[in-house]
């Protein structure tokens, strides 16, 4: 575990996280057949950059499931990165360091895999926006795989955002995520614990 537990932390995924397993999904989540035959060719996927777009209600699980895509990387020895999307544009203006060597912007465009965590579109073109979608954009470019997660649909992303979802047809494969509140299993868990 103690291997496992450096890459979690070196692919930036949230330690909520680290205890996740495909086990706790429940078999009558049907969106789990599109995420089990992306799994069962994720070497292949990821070296040709393609990558998913798992969107839903909230609470369905589309985090956890997309910490556990990256998890799945570690035995390939191929690296990834979990971020928020609304972290990606401060990591940009502030040049921030992902390491000695290395900005984050430069890491976000070099990892085998991105997971951009809760991507938002407003249809407004803001520059923050802009920026994500700049760097989806060069991932698909240069064949990166990305794993977007949002509550947004693919319906409402076309309308919101043509440019963005146009690119996503290319490279990432939308999957709608339902059936199951993970949140309210949590709460339950916690109120026979504490109260």
């Amino acid at each position: 575990m103690r291997k496992e537990k450096t890459y979690l932390q070196r692919m930036e995924i949230p330690e909520l996280y680290w205890e996740c397993s495909y086990d706790i999904i429940p078999k009558t989540c049907c969106h789990m057949e599109h995420v089990t035959a992306y799994r069962n060719k994720i070497e292949e996927a990821v070296e040709d950059g393609v990558g998913l777009y798992l969107w839903g209600d909230r609470s369905t699980g589309k985090t956890a499931l997309s910490t556990l895509l990256l998890r799945d990387l570690i035995p390939l020895k191929k690296f990834g990165l979990f971020v928020m999307g609304s972290d990606i544009p401060d990591m940009i203006f502030d040049k921030k360091l992902f390491d000695l060597n290395t900005t984050y912007y430069s890491r976000l465009l070099s990892v085998d895999l991105l997971v951009i965590d809760e991507v938002i579109f407003t249809g407004k073109d803001s520059q923050r926006e802009m920026i994500v979608e700049t760097v989806i954009r060069k991932r698909g470019y240069d064949r990166k795989a990305t794993i977007l997660t949002s509550n947004i649909s693919t319906k409402d992303m076309k309308l919101e955002s043509p440019n963005l979802f146009e690119l996503v047809q290319e490279s990432i494969l939308p999957v709608k995520c339902i059936g199951h509140n993970f949140r309210s299993d949590i709460k339950e868990a916690n109120k026979k614990r504490f109260l």
